[in-house]
């Protein structure tokens, strides 16, 4: 990872989460043993080889990559979908289950798809809000404060002065 792309944007490359110790990258086991187009651990070698060092842009801290989609079918058209988190797949599974991801990539390639294609998208972020006798209270998603909501100015934090 390294800053890049302006505008508070970190540039990252797949290989960057394949090198880590462990592996911050992951293909989920369910699709590796659907019974149609299973997306094995050789599919996906084979597929994340021509992308695994073609940068992307992310305005956030990325930790994890985890694969819930995907079908190689070199040399037509083939293609992978993940989320992207800010927990690292050890404290994931720690949880025990998928926290809220940060966002989502999708990767493209083969048929008239010529060239390796990734595309990412920010998550849609709901905000915490819950209800303390008649008054409502929004937790921000930075310094995870309560706030209530009649403190909060223009969707910016009173604490620590970030957007929520």
């Amino acid at each position: 990872m390294q800053a890049g792309g302006g505008g508070g944007y970190l540039t990252y490359t797949v290989h960057d989460f394949m090198i880590e110790s462990p592996s911050q990258f992951v293909v989920m086991p369910d699709i590796q043993q659907r019974p149609q187009h299973p997306f094995t651990i050789d599919c996906a070698e084979r597929f994340f080889g021509y992308f695994a060092k073609q940068p992307f842009n992310f305005a956030g801290m990325i930790r994890s990559i985890v694969i819930y989609d995907a079908k190689e079918n070199l040399p037509n058209h083939s293609y992978a979908a993940g989320w992207l988190f800010q927990e690292s797949l050890e404290e994931i599974g720690q949880l025990g289950s998928l926290p809220n991801h940060l966002g989502s990539i999708h990767f493209e390639f083969g048929g008239t798809t010529t060239t390796p294609t990734i595309r990412v998208q920010v998550a849609a972020q709901t905000p915490n809000t819950k209800w303390v006798g008649e008054t409502p209270y929004t937790q921000c998603r930075q310094c995870q404060q309560w706030w209530p909501d009649e403190r909060i100015r223009g969707r910016v934090c009173p604490g620590c002065g970030k957007s929520m």
